[in-house]
């Protein structure tokens, strides 16, 4: 794979700071993939296979392709020869060696590079222009945490819950182990044991326990998959940090479930 240098400029693009995470995701990826020169297949089964080889089971063609209208639409990407390869714009990286794929017609860049200047420029007035706003809330929170029960289908179990309202309540139990980044980049047992975790119909309430009991715990979990995985137990000793017994969790059998699934893919993967 050859060698690239993402510059800390991606950081404050507009334009890719209009894309969701996943679509961001892929737009990292899709740069250590392409050539020197930036350009890649654009047929969404080669995507899939090359920015997601260990991820094959997750991201689907349709994904794929819904990623890449993303960037194409954040005029971050362009497709030229009838949309069958990509050139990602402002890609800017030392060529050390002989493009993999034909070169695109220059017009075309052109043109795509002028629409992206127009909508920086949007981006900018908009951020330069007065706040209205006459709230005078003061917090800065990036990633505001929604309450779980003003969303449709409320607090998990049974109703749906946005991805908005996922990423907020996994950089929440995230912060316990100093991770600031959303349950997509983790590991992939741990965002199986979150995505089972948020099913439980009291899960709002149940990590509200957890942290408040954890910085006063003497010998709090260890990690975030084992917090995550005997969540019961951590519940347990949240309630009752004195050791009297009490009934264990919440008794949701679909976590249950959902542990015993992974513990069973895990024991697959490494024989024990």
């Amino acid at each position: 794979m050859p060698a690239r240098i993402l510059r800390e400029g991606i950081i404050t693009s507009e334009a890719v700071n209009s894309l969701d995470w996943q679509a961001e995701c892929f737009y990292r990826r899709l740069m250590s993939v392409a050539d020197d020169y930036g350009r890649f297949y654009a047929n969404p089964q080669l995507l899939r296979a090359a920015c997601f080889p260990l991820r094959l089971n997750d991201v689907t063609d349709a994904d794929a392709k819904r990623l890449l209208d993303a960037c194409i639409s954040a005029k971050l990407v362009v497709l030229y020869e009838d949309g069958k390869y990509l050139q990602i714009l402002k890609f800017n990286q030392q060529a050390r060696s002989k493009p993999k794929f034909p070169e695109p017609d220059k017009q075309v860049i052109s043109s795509c590079l002028s629409s992206a200047t127009q909508m920086q420029t949007g981006f900018d007035k908009a951020r330069l222009a007065p706040n209205t706003n006459t709230n005078t809330n003061t917090n800065t929170n990036t990633y505001p945490i929604p309450s779980l029960t003003s969303i449709e289908g409320g607090s998990g179990g049974n109703g749906h819950l946005t991805d908005a309202a996922k990423i907020s309540l996994s950089l929440r139990i995230g912060k316990l182990y100093r991770r600031d980044t959303p349950y997509m980049s983790w590991p992939e047992v741990e965002q199986r044991l979150f995505v089972g975790l948020i099913q439980r119909s009291c899960f709002q309430g149940e990590l509200e326990e957890i942290e408040r009991w954890k910085p006063r715990c003497p010998f709090p979990p260890q990690s975030l998959v084992s917090v995550m995985e005997k969540w019961d137990k951590w519940l347990d000793k949240a309630r009752d940090p004195d050791g009297v017994k009490k009934p264990k969790g919440t008794g949701d059998k679909a976590f249950d479930r959902n542990i015993a699934e992974i513990q069973r893919l895990q024991k697959s993967k490494t024989g024990f």
